[in-house]
């Protein structure tokens, strides 16, 4: 009978370990099945936050509400760079918008550096692949004394940080030699973790209230600024 009740006991024991050793691996493929949907890597400093940027300046188109910034948008989404910019592809055109090498002796009438986004969640159009070209008016230019700037970019956009996440209201590039795509001028790039602070400055407060009523689940989703906290 003692032997009897030993084994029972033991078969007890051997259950209680089984199931908590499988509720920890399925605790620890929960969390990095999150960490694979949220794709949360590391922001950290990059080389154009220490640039000097010279900025350009030119009219452009504004909205008075983000409902009619949207509609009028043909792609919104949220994405995730997952290049720096100074990785990027830089592209120089001429006056007649034909693509010419950086070094060309003709005339540049255009230039953007232009990278690739990993799509996140597609809020408006259609789009299917992994990755979208955003381009970004500005390139990294070096000088004769061997200092970089970032030169062109306009005065209302701002320069996306690898890894962060962000809403892009984004309207296909105009002419047929261009595959990629442009964020819109009017405060058509906001960030949605919480980790780029710096890009607020480009946002107006009624147009973050805004943006965020309309998608307030995802703001909550991918925020992350219980880490500034932390640092």
């Amino acid at each position: 009978m003692k032997n009897n009740k030993l084994f029972f006991c033991l078969i007890i024991i051997s259950v209680l370990l089984f199931t908590s050793s499988c509720s920890k691996s399925q605790q620890a493929d929960q969390r990095n099945s999150d960490t694979d949907e949220l794709y949360n890597y590391e922001v950290t400093e990059e080389p154009f936050e220490s640039m000097q940027i010279l900025k350009s300046y030119a009219d452009y188109k504004t909205y008075n509400t983000e409902a009619e910034f949207f509609e009028t948008s043909d792609i919104v989404f949220i994405g995730m760079p997952i290049e720096t910019f100074t990785d990027g592809e830089e592209h120089y055109y001429n006056l007649d918008g034909i693509e010419i090498s950086k070094n060309s002796s003709e005339k540049i009438g255009s230039y953007c550096t232009v990278r690739n986004i990993k799509v996140l969640k597609v809020l408006k159009g259609e789009w299917s692949e992994e990755t979208i070209k955003i381009a970004e008016k500005a390139v990294c230019k070096t000088y004769e004394d061997g200092t970089e700037r970032i030169i062109g970019l306009p005065d209302n956009s701002i320069i996306t940080k690898k890894n962060s996440k962000y809403i892009y209201y984004a309207n296909k590039a105009a002419q047929d030699n261009m595959d990629f795509y442009i964020a819109r001028p009017d405060q058509g790039v906001i960030n949605i973790d919480g980790l780029d602070t710096n890009s607020f400055s480009k946002v107006s407060t009624q147009r973050l209230s805004e943006v965020k009523s309309r998608f307030a689940s995802d703001f909550a989703k991918y925020d992350r600024t219980d880490e500034l906290a932390a640092k």
